[in-house]
């Protein structure tokens, strides 16, 4: 967590996208702080360079660079998504497994002037009894989950990195998501979890939105999207939230459109595999991680075991 004068709120998945805002809008310094909200990876063929430069600006400034976790910094989705297929390509194995030894650390959250929380998804389903204290205190390393601070949590963990606002204003309540993780959280979530934590605003990323902004939840909820025409294919703007010093809530928006800019290269072409041939080397690499954390993996099985049936629910 951390206190900001004037952050700037990315999430970016181009890396033109990111040169682009930072011709636009300046690099990172005091007076100009960035907060990139997680999904550094996987869209786009420059995955490897977005990363390097993120961190050479954090390492040069970590005051003026601020990087929260997505469910892209997980391995396994990577290995399905392109981006193990990009190191490798460029690099070898060994250097897809030393950025997630840089993943496993960042944070899930940043505090901005002390009211408006930033992640890269959403609330949890237990949103009723997890607070901003919690999120702060989730241990972070090698695995998370493997981590003994962290048992019990897992649930919420991932729900940070892959739940979205519902649809529907008038919903209540929370409801699985469709996306096979995460949920869906009503506007009554966010108001009760807000009133608990003091806040004012919430910035997320998650969703491609395709004017690069979008706002719920009674002005509440932003969705901020730096990856213009997503995929190459979306037509969706990119944008950027700016906050002021001393203010609650986020007070301007840049978006862009790549096809009116002319330092915006040609629309990204995948050139990844085949999804069936991704699948199997998500399951194989799957396979390595259980084998390679099978103790702990034991002994948190033998926690959750109620009653010692061998079936965990």
């Amino acid at each position: 967590f951390f206190r900001s004068h004037s952050p700037r709120s990315v999430s970016v998945s181009r890396q033109d996208d990111l040169l682009h805002t930072f011709r636009k809008l300046g690099a990172p310094s005091a007076e100009n702080v960035y907060v990139f909200n997680g999904d550094l990876v996987d869209r786009g063929d420059h995955g490897c360079e977005l990363v390097l430069l993120v961190f050479a600006l954090k390492l040069q400034d970590p005051a003026s660079v601020h990087v929260n976790r997505g469910n892209h910094e997980e391995p396994h989705i990577n290995i399905y998504s392109g981006f193990e297929e990009e190191c490798v390509a460029k690099y070898d194995h060994r250097v897809f497994q030393t950025f997630h030894q840089a993943f496993a650390w960042l944070p899930y959250a940043c505090l901005v002037n002390e009211k408006t929380l930033v992640l890269h998804a959403g609330l949890p389903a237990e949103a009723a009894r997890v607070g901003v204290r919690d999120i702060r205190e989730i241990a972070r390393g090698p695995d998370v989950c493997s981590e003994e601070a962290n048992w019990g949590k897992e649930r919420w963990i991932r729900d940070l990195t892959w739940s979205d606002p519902h649809p529907d204003p008038s919903f209540v309540g929370v409801e699985k998501s469709g996306r096979g993780a995460g949920v869906l959280w009503g506007e009554d979530v966010t108001r009760e979890f807000f009133a608990r934590n003091s806040l004012a605003a919430l910035v997320r990323s998650h969703q491609c939105v395709d004017a690069g902004v979008d706002v719920a939840h009674g002005e509440r909820v932003y969705t901020v999207f730096s990856a213009s025409n997503y995929c190459g294919t979306s037509g969706n703007l990119g944008a950027v939230l700016i906050m002021r010093h001393g203010c609650d809530k986020p007070t301007e928006t840049y978006q862009w459109d790549p096809r009116e800019e002319a330092t915006m290269s040609a629309p990204v072409v995948s050139r990844r595999k085949s999804k069936e041939m991704r699948k199997a080397a998500a399951i194989t690499q799957a396979t390595e991680y259980i084998i390679e954390h099978r103790a702990a993996l034991l002994e948190y099985f033998k926690r959750v075991d109620v009653g010692g049936r061998g079936v965990v629910s």
